[in-house]
């Protein structure tokens, strides 16, 4: 109820000052949720984290892509509240005091103002008195391809490739700045870091032009960021990628002509893609040698393990995708395709899988739409798969969940081999194992 509030309320500001509507994103909203409730619980009321990154390093970990724009309130000695909407209206009257004020927290209210803003996530907490509300703004214009890397060195080429989903707009133009790393910052440090933070930093290492992107008149685009022309090449923190666009894309220039600025008047940051430069000093990446804590030479390694460790460094590189609403196993042989617009995750590696007489074992899952035809409409009506626990039984035995859980369809076992005639009454119970997953509100 307090997302569709927030959301009313913020509209209402929007329609008074000329801007378009905003849609309810919720996958931003439950991870501007954590971010309030970590404030509240810390006491604090600041935009960097405890490992020293801003907002836009926990969104795009959250599989947020688009740029974002996040505003912070918070209120002291809060006592027990029937609803939040005072409160938050309070907190929507301090931004447009302080923008009166010229106080830095004036580009709260700006944030609130913008009109080419599309999405906006809301989080809201009250802890032990500290009341604390974030609210993010979500500017999706584009879709950046999959393929596109979360990793690199200071000196190679990526490409970073995409679609557009807004076609009144086209890709303009792209700043690169270096994100230095800050380290571990306690309580106190944080408490320290008040009011609004750059959406950038002082090291702009690369500046590219509309000519410089290749796009199609599909609304397909890529972009190409060659680091080894730098005249030197970072080496710790991570790559800030700013990707701007602008209305009407066939009047955007796209061989070089002079006098155009990047980004220029009526641009829209579409997109904050987050490069970590491997080899970053805190250490914190994955890397082969950390996972072969066994001691095993590689070749001595089974093709389950080398698919696991494979799995491990790959999916550690990229940011975590929209929690799940199901799961369903997939018993069988072959490569054990999931229903069309699922994803799945195999257990198996892929030269076992195409011996089709093996037994293979697949997790075919969906995960919550937030945005297009069939997104939430609200909190309300969402629940995500927040726990999986294993349900063994044998023989006949039905499987039962634990309570609170909901069992999931599906024997993970192969039939287990009967025996022929009168020795089949000696045969021991077969075992059986089940999924049971847990479901919980998205907005709880």
């Amino acid at each position: 109820a307090e997302l569709d509030s927030a959301l009313q309320a913020v509209n209402m500001l929007r329609a008074k000052h000329g801007c378009p509507e905003v849609e309810l994103d919720m996958q931003a909203s439950a991870l501007a949720q954590d971010r309030a409730r970590n404030m509240a619980k810390t006491g604090t009321l600041t935009h960097w984290a405890a490992d020293g990154t801003k907002p836009y390093h926990a969104y795009f970990d959250g599989g947020v892509a688009a740029h974002v724009e996040e505003s912070i309130w918070g209120k002291e000695e809060v006592g027990d509240i029937d609803s939040m909407d005072a409160l938050i209206f309070e907190a929507h009257d301090s931004f447009a005091k302080a923008d009166e004020e010229g106080a830095p927290e004036g580009a709260y209210w700006k944030n609130l103002t913008n009109k080419f803003h599309t999405h906006v996530g809301f989080g809201a907490t009250l802890e032990e008195g500290h009341f604390r509300y974030v609210v993010v703004f979500v500017d999706r214009y584009m879709k950046i391809d999959a393929s596109a890397p979360t990793e690199i060195h200071g000196d190679e080429e990526v490409v970073i490739s995409g679609q557009m989903i807004n076609d009144k707009f086209g890709p303009f133009g792209v700043a690169v700045y270096l994100d230095p790393p800050m380290g571990a910052m306690s309580d106190m440090e944080l408490a320290d870091l008040k009011g609004p933070y750059s959406d950038y930093t002082d090291d702009q290492l690369l500046l590219m032009w509309p000519w410089n992107i290749d796009y199609a008149g599909d609304g397909s685009f890529s972009i190409t960021l060659n680091m080894s022309t730098l005249a030197k090449q970072p080496t710790a923190g991570a790559l800030y990628v700013q990707i701007f666009v602008k209305e009407d894309p066939d009047s955007i220039p796209r061989d070089r002509v002079e006098g155009v600025e990047v980004p220029g008047e009526d641009t829209v940051c579409a997109a904050g893609w987050v490069l970590k430069l491997i080899g970053d000093a805190d250490g914190a990446g994955i890397d082969e040698d950390s996972l072969d804590s066994a001691g095993k030479d590689d070749e001595n390694f089974s093709l389950e393990e080398h698919a696991a460790r494979r799995t491990a460094l790959a999916m550690a590189a990229k940011p975590d995708g929209a929690p799940l609403s199901s799961i369903a196993p997939l018993v069988g042989v072959g490569m054990l395709q999931p229903p069309p617009g699922s994803e799945a995750t195999l257990y198996m590696q892929v030269e076992r899988q195409e011996q089709v007489t093996c037994q293979n074992l697949a997790l075919s899952f969906d995960r919550i739409d937030f945005s297009g035809e069939g997104a939430a409409a609200s909190a309300e009506d969402t629940k995500l798969v927040s726990d999986v626990v294993v349900v063994e039984t044998a023989g006949d035995a039905a499987p039962v969940a634990p309570e609170g859980y909901e069992l999931v369809p599906g024997d993970l076992l192969p039939e287990a081999p009967k025996s022929e005639g009168d020795d089949a009454a000696a045969d021991p119970a077969a075992p059986h194992v089940y999924l049971a997953v847990k479901r919980v509100p998205l907005s709880g």
